[in-house]
């Protein structure tokens, strides 16, 4: 039954499923127990951390589904295949409204009027949208007998509680006052709607073929993630020296540059890195699961960091006007900075991980494969990120001076590169070891006759 199941449904789905109810549960659990809090200013690190977790888990979840989806949309023929391609662009745009709660709560905060009139239509259109969505998936797997009509009906109830009007939002909750029941119902309608998404894309996915194997995928995406953890490394050593630099020559167009153009530019490396965990992942004869779990969570810590960056960056930037920013607002923003300082890390640790235990796996079906050890570069991704973590919080909470400081950076830099520098090292090796191999997995030959007659 699980291998049907597994075969059935995309593992991009299976992840997401996974990070709705338990991280989605996490956060509203906790978001409960903050709003029982009466000093918001002692809390305000706690709130920051619980936003900062919202949005990186919500639009993690949003991009999932849309690959889960669009994945089941490859399967399908005919009038299926039409119908999930709607629910799968609708997936896609659900999408924008993660980006706008990062806009407008880590960025640049639009008039109260304009907020209220965007959570008033936007709210009824991802009524709408998500209703049009699951009546498609519905109307696929109505075909497949009394089974698939009881699913189809379940799966409509459930988006219309799940993401429900104002008006029928009111009748599915009780007052503000009832944090702890109003949580657990929450939970309860969100888990329900999980189940019945789950049971509609099984249905729809089990009698569709199955995800041929392109080891070329495997490749690339192995080639890609390699790629930009180099270029991470570069832009480690580049920030390092430039922020050497700028203490020693006491610079602030130094530090300016370094404030803004070095965030853009990890970004960049981190996209292309997530980019590539899922490349590799459609290779239907691979670990795929493993890898969709990877590319979770690095996405998870990627937009976290991102946010975190926009903190800093409007922080420097204010420091730079000489505080014309409100004090509340400065609080807020140094919040955002300092949230989560272990865990977004530990994520970001843990999807390399799962990536490298993909990449064992991987090697063990072609016993004559030589290229690095996952195993040996997974010790050196712990020791190095760990010793990355500890020597950064110590430099932050301890060191004053600034020749001490910026011997700690350099520490802290050379952790990371050996770090990252051990996956880059046995993802490259990895896909080249694989072209070798694999005949078929390199790209088709073209003959071109070079004769101008």
């Amino acid at each position: 039954m699980l291998a049907r199941v597994r075969a059935a449904i995309p593992p991009a789905l299976v992840v997401a499923f996974a990070v709705a109810l338990i991280g989605d549960t996490a956060v509203s659990l906790y978001q409960a127990h903050l709003r029982g809090t009466h000093d918001y200013a002692a809390a305000r690190g706690d709130f920051a951390a619980l936003n900062l977790a919202g949005i990186a888990l919500w639009l993690t979840g949003m991009l999932l589904v849309a690959l889960g989806f669009g994945e089941l949309t490859g399967r399908l023929r005919g009038g299926a295949r039409a119908m999930m391609t709607v629910a799968t662009v609708i997936a896609a745009l659900a999408l924008v409204r993660p980006m706008i709660a990062l806009y407008i709560t880590y960025v640049d905060a639009p008039s109260p009027a304009w907020i209220r009139t965007y959570y008033l239509w936007g709210g009824r259109a991802t009524f709408a949208l998500w209703l049009v969505g699951a009546g498609c998936m519905g109307a696929i797997v109505a075909r497949r007998g009394a089974r698939g009509i009881a699913v189809a009906a379940a799966l409509m109830l459930a988006t219309l509680i799940n993401h429900p009007l104002q008006t029928i939002g009111g009748w599915l909750y009780f007052d503000h006052g009832h944090r702890w029941a109003n949580a657990l119902l929450g939970t309860t309608y969100h888990w329900a709607y999980v189940a019945a998404l789950a049971g509609a894309a099984y249905l729809i996915g089990r009698e569709a073929p199955a995800v041929p194997a392109e080891p070329v995928r495997v490749i690339d995406g192995l080639e890609r993630i390699g790629t930009a953890l180099v270029a991470r490394v570069v832009l480690a050593i580049g920030v390092a020296t430039f922020t050497m630099m700028a203490i020693g020559a006491k610079s602030p167009g130094l530090g300016k540059l370094l404030v803004t153009v070095a965030p853009v530019a990890l970004l960049a490396t981190a996209i292309a890195q997530v980019s590539g965990v899922f490349t590799a992942a459609r290779d239907g004869a691979g670990p795929r699961l493993r890898l969709v779990g990877a590319g979770a969570l690095t996405l998870m810590a990627m937009t976290a960091g991102a946010c975190q960056a926009i903190a800093v960056y409007r922080l420097a930037r204010d420091g730079w006007r000489h505080g014309a920013m409100d004090s509340w607002d400065r609080d807020q923003l140094a919040a955002v900075a300092t949230a989560l300082p272990y865990l977004v890390p530990l994520v970001g640790l843990a999807g390399l991980l799962l990536l490298l235990s993909a990449i064992a796996s991987v090697r063990a079906r072609r016993p004559t494969m030589t290229a690095a050890s996952p195993g040996a570069a997974a010790a050196w991704l712990v020791c190095g990120t760990l010793a990355a973590i500890y020597l950064q919080h110590y430099t932050i909470t301890h060191i004053r001076g600034a020749g001490t400081f910026v011997a700690f950076t350099l520490v802290v830099a050379a952790a990371n590169v050996i770090a990252t520098i051990a996956v880059a090292r046995c993802c490259h090796q990895t896909a080249w070891a694989l072209r070798t191999l694999d005949p078929d997995a390199l790209p088709a030959a073209r003959v071109v006759d070079r004769n101008p007659m």
